[in-house]
């Protein structure tokens, strides 16, 4: 009489392997995307981040230095050659130009000395007053250009940043990121003054608000009114550490360096050492309190670009990241365009929201989106020109807004050379804040959604098509039975 022999399983067991192991697989791909503790490190971010509150950046400019008088102030008066004059005579404008396109009308002539102003748009000439209530006094808002800014308008004025981070409070701005260049040069000692400057006002802020009833303790004022601090690394200035440190050592003119060299290569020790260096400058100056916090409990650096080195390599931000440990106790998160991904940056952003955006958040951390009103680069001495309106840029705003970012970038507050800003000027008074205030508390609103998850079937495709496969080739001739 025949029988199954005990071991005719094995057989199918054999040939189901790889169906299990296909089954496993999808399996896995399903949950990795739909279930947050199978996430990687990226989206476990993401997720935490649409969990909590949405928050809005900007970039803050605070190297102006009027003087009061027609003469040479960094950042607000420049002193040009016929050289600079010619430049713009062959220049093509673009469409639309709204400026000047008479050379000479771009300068002042003083006893030969021909003055510019470095100013597309430009803030008031002298201090606001306020009302007991913290509101500005109308009238006291003085229009000024480059003859009349008094020297009030100087990073170490501390009238001239509490006037702009009450602004910011009014545009519903969250975090202000100075824009730093200290490189442990002095010619970017301003960096570290006006930042020191700049925390002090900060500090001298809460008390005031409480007395105008706009924050109802100090701790309010510090956590709920005030904007916060983050980084902005403005990575130009370690070029110019560069070409500085080539022109001593080889004779090499700086000029030449700028013009012909790349930069440094951070996967070189003693760069990465000096690139921390001018993180630890600005986090040795502000206080945790005054700090913003990722979700994760980071601190943030924002990074500006790549093209200031010939190589970021792969490990600076990492050993960046074990010094900020060792020195804080705290972590550091970094924030940067694609080209940082190959030195491991956590998030990525996109940059140059002025020319034309929008720019929506990219794929890599916490996601970001960049918006800017337009771009009027009169007082840089170049032609860049995108025209502004107020329906294009609240589309902006909402084109972003629709791609469920976390944080969003608002590109800038204050570049008054290349126009790019939304602070108050004598042209344009509130008018960009008040519309940045309109779509900020649109996004504010926004806390804890998430967008909705959808499946990327076509990076399924493969393991089906494989998965179909098996279980026809493994399950089309049935196992016999064997006979003893």
């Amino acid at each position: 009489m025949a029988r199954v022999a005990r071991n005719s399983w094995k057989p199918v067991a054999i040939k189901a392997i790889p169906l299990v192991f296909m089954l496993v697989m999808l399996g896995y791909s399903i949950l990795s995307v739909t279930v947050p503790i199978f996430y990687n490190r990226y989206f476990q971010a993401r997720a935490q981040a649409y969990a909590g509150e949405r928050v809005v950046f900007t970039s803050y400019f605070y190297w102006y230095k009027a003087t009061g008088t027609t003469g040479f102030a960094p950042h607000v008066v420049d002193v040009w050659s016929q050289a600079n004059l010619d430049k713009i005579g062959n220049a093509t404008f673009p469409e639309g130009w709204p400026g000047p396109t008479d050379p000479m009308d771009w300068v002042i002539n003083r006893s030969g000395t021909l003055y510019h102003d470095a100013l597309s748009e430009h803030p008031p000439a002298q201090a606001p007053s306020y009302y007991a209530n913290g509101s500005v006094i109308p009238g006291s808002l003085v229009n000024g250009t480059m003859e009349n800014i008094t020297s009030w308008f100087d990073w170490m004025n501390p009238a001239w940043h509490e006037w702009e981070i009450r602004c910011m409070m009014r545009a519903g701005i969250d975090v202000l990121m100075p824009v730093y260049w200290y490189n442990g040069l002095p010619p970017w000692n301003w960096s570290i003054e006006g930042l020191e400057q700049l925390v002090s006002t900060w500090n001298a802020m809460p008390a005031k608000l409480v007395a105008e009833g706009q924050a109802t303790s100090l701790n309010d004022a510090k956590n709920n009114v005030l904007p916060k601090i983050c980084m902005f690394f403005d990575t130009t200035c370690q070029k110019c550490l560069y070409c500085n440190n080539i022109s001593v050592t080889t004779g090499t003119p700086y000029d030449v360096c700028w013009s012909t060299l790349r930069g440094a290569d951070l996967d070189d020790p003693y760069w990465q050492e000096m690139f921390w260096q001018s993180i630890a400058a600005f986090f040795d100056r502000v206080d945790p309190v005054q700090l913003f916090t990722a979700p994760d409990g980071s601190n943030v650096v924002w990074l500006y670009g790549t093209e200031w080195f010939s190589d970021v390599g792969s490990s600076v931000l990492g050993y960046c990241k074990a010094k900020f440990q060792e020195r804080f106790n705290r972590i550091v998160m970094f924030v940067g365009s694609k080209g940082w991904v190959k030195a491991g940056v956590d998030v990525v952003c996109p940059w140059g929201a002025c020319c034309p955006g929008p720019v929506l958040p990219a794929e890599r951390g916490i996601p970001v989106g960049e918006v800017s009103p337009g771009l009027y680069c009169f007082g840089a001495g170049s032609t860049g020109f995108v025209p502004r309106t107020d329906e294009k840029y609240l589309q902006h705003w909402q084109s972003v807004l629709d791609a469920y970012p976390v944080w969003v970038h608002v590109e800038t507050w204050n570049e008054f050379h290349e126009g790019t800003h939304i602070a108050w000027s004598q042209e344009n008074g509130y008018r960009w804040i008040d519309l940045t205030r309109e779509m900020v508390d649109e996004f504010h609103a926004m806390a804890g959604i998430a967008p909705p998850v959808s499946i990327n079937v076509p990076a399924f495709a493969i393991p089906l098509v494989l998965l179909a496969g098996l279980v026809g080739v493994g399950f089309a001739k049935p196992c016999k039975a064997t006979r003893v």
